[in-house]
């Protein structure tokens, strides 16, 4: 996926799962 498409991906994550979101990003660091 492209910068725009992980944006998009973590922006419905965000909604539906805040912590899972946190956790998402976490992982990619």
């Amino acid at each position: 996926l492209g910068t725009v498409g992980v944006l998009l991906a973590s922006g419905v994550t965000k909604a539906k799962d805040p912590e899972k979101a946190i956790w998402d990003l976490v992982s990619l660091i």
